[in-house]
Parts: structure tokens; C-alpha cells; sequence
């Protein structure tokens, strides 16, 4: 027998028509990204880019292509973490909401903390893993940056 393919659970998934603003919706999800170290916060974001693509971007806001297949290994990257407040707690991030009709992600950010070039570095890492030394170091100085002048 083959009990090793389980059939999915459809009623685990948003339904294809609900946007998902995850700044400002409720959020099941109970570590606070503050509890998070500069280096786990980096990991995730990272791996994130393995996961998506670079759809659009324009100054400020950039969209995300997300495919189906792919939006529960996002939801897995993502478990355990409080998106609530996700956007106001990363620097120059302003807003996230997901569309799971368009399998989109748009993010709004401010191009003064978070330069353009580290989108573009994160939009080509999927598919050229050379991008990712520079984009974590670029990553871990925006975020080393935010951290001094929080503390």
C-alpha cells in the first residue's frame, strides 16, 4: 500500500479569493520577530528567496510571485512567526499582504533604508545563488543598523 501519500487538507489553505493583509490581520502565529536574533531573521528571508520570484518592482514596492506549489513551503517558512507586525518591525518595511488568486506577495518599503539593489540581489537568488554573499552581508547591515538604533 502506499500510505505515504496523504491527501491534502485543503481546508489548511486560504481560500484562492482571500487577500491576506498580514500587517494588519489577525495572525495564529505566536513567536514575536522580536524574539528573533539578526541571523534567524536572515535565514528565513533568505530562504524565502528560494522560494519566490521577482515579479514587478518599482521604487518602493515590489511583487512577489508565489506559486501554488510553493505557498505551503512559505506557510512552513513562516510558521512560528508573528507576521502581525512583521512589516513595522523589519526595517523600511511598511506593508505585506499576500494574494493567493494572483499568487502574489506585495511588499511596500521605504527605498531609504531598503535600497532597491538588495530586491533586485533577492529576486535573482533562486535562480543564481552566486547573489546570496552579498545579499546577506547587505541584509545583515541594514538590520545590524536598525538594531543599534533601537536599543
Amino acid at each position: 500500500s502506499n500510505d505515504a501519500v496523504r491527501p491534502r487538507r485543503t481546508r489548511d489553505l486560504p481560500h484562492p479569493a482571500e487577500e491576506i493583509d498580514v500587517t494588519r490581520g489577525k495572525s495564529a502565529m505566536n513567536a514575536p520577530l522580536e524574539s528573533l536574533n539578526i541571523e534567524e531573521i536572515v535565514k528565513i528571508v533568505l530562504r524565502a528567496a528560494h522560494i519566490v520570484d521577482l515579479l514587478d518592482h518599482t521604487p518602493d514596492r515590489v511583487t512577489l510571485k508565489i506559486s501554488l506549489l510553493d505557498l505551503p513551503k512559505l506557510a512552513f517558512l513562516f510558521h512560528g512567526v508573528n507576521l502581525q507586525g512583521r512589516a513595522i518591525r523589519i526595517p523600511g518595511l511598511k506593508g505585506l499582504s499576500v494574494s493567493v488568486l494572483r499568487g502574489t506577495a506585495t511588499v511596500d518599503y521605504d527605498s531609504s533604508i531598503l535600497p532597491p539593489e538588495l530586491w533586485e540581489q533577492f529576486g535573482k537568488i533562486r535562480n543564481d545563488p552566486q547573489y546570496e554573499p552579498v545579499f546577506v552581508d547587505r541584509l545583515k547591515s541594514v538590520l545590524s543598523e536598525w538594531d543599534l538604533k533601537e536599543r
